[in-house]
């Protein structure tokens, strides 16, 4: 009997289609994915067109489901790993990439992946120790975001309440943070985006600090900190961010034209 998720596909969504008309793909993989919802390589193309469509955070749950439903596809973890890493999670996008290419060494994509990280993680801890000399290097942040919220998860265990200190403004989030090994660790975030203090909270749980933000508007921020950018993508019902200027570009040009590593 075949293993759910490993039978071939009904149908074939090869990426050089999915590029072509990228909204009508989407809808075809979802319809696709309700006829049958145990297909991981429906799951890992819809993945591919959620990047190229710059809905991270989604291509980032299809991916999963797919190594959900078949735990050896690497083009599941360069899917992955290529939305983690838009997102500026690195550390993440580091860990998908390096488990695709013990799937597959013929490529050099995945190589050239894990340099990009390294280069990001690098910068990033080049700063930190720089600007606060008293954390330590191995306590991590990721982010991630829904309509409504920006969602800051830093993976530092067995902190107690009274010992953590966030203090929320409209364009700036501050952490500090006394450790049980009697570190001091601290963060300082100037945002992207606007946010309303009074909506925003942290928890605190046994194996990280969850902090939640409320957005003021519904958004989709392309990065966590920097200057807002004049054209401002919204979320709609579906999910999909649309451009508030005029918004027409060639995807498959685009995707070509990338600096960054291709698939």
């Amino acid at each position: 009997m075949t293993e759910a998720g490993t039978g071939p596909p009904a149908l074939s969504f090869p990426d050089s289609s999915i590029g072509a008309d990228l909204q009508k793909s989407l809808e075809e993989l979802t319809k696709a994915i309700e006829e049958k919802s145990d297909c991981a390589e429906y799951y890992c193309q819809r993945a591919y067109a959620h990047i190229l469509l710059q809905n991270y955070n989604d291509a980032v749950l299809d991916a999963k489901r797919s190594l959900e439903l078949q735990p050896n596809n690497a083009s599941a973890f360069l899917s992955k790993g290529e939305a983690e890493f838009h997102l500026q999670n690195y550390s993440s996008a580091e860990e998908s990439f390096r488990k695709g290419q013990i799937l597959d060494t013929s490529t050099s994509t995945f190589p050239t992946w894990i340099k990009w990280c390294e280069k990001k993680l690098n910068v990033s801890t080049e700063g930190q120790s720089t600007n606060n000399p008293q954390t330590s290097l191995k306590y991590r942040h990721d982010w991630y975001q829904t309509e409504s919220h920006i969602i800051i998860t830093v993976m530092i265990k067995n902190v107690q309440k009274n010992n953590v200190h966030v203090q929320f403004s409209e364009r700036e989030l501050t952490v500090n943070m006394n450790l049980p090994s009697e570190e001091n660790y601290s963060l300082k975030l100037h945002l992207r985006h606007v946010i309303i203090p009074e909506q925003s909270i942290f928890k605190v749980l046994s194996t990280k600090v969850e902090i939640k933000f409320k957005k003021s508007e519904a958004i989709r921020w392309e990065t966590l900190e920097g200057k807002a950018d004049n054209q401002v993508k919204h979320f709609n019902p579906d999910g999909v961010w649309r451009n508030c200027a005029e918004h027409q570009l060639d995807r498959c040009g685009q995707e070509e034209s990338r600096s960054k590593p291709s698939r």
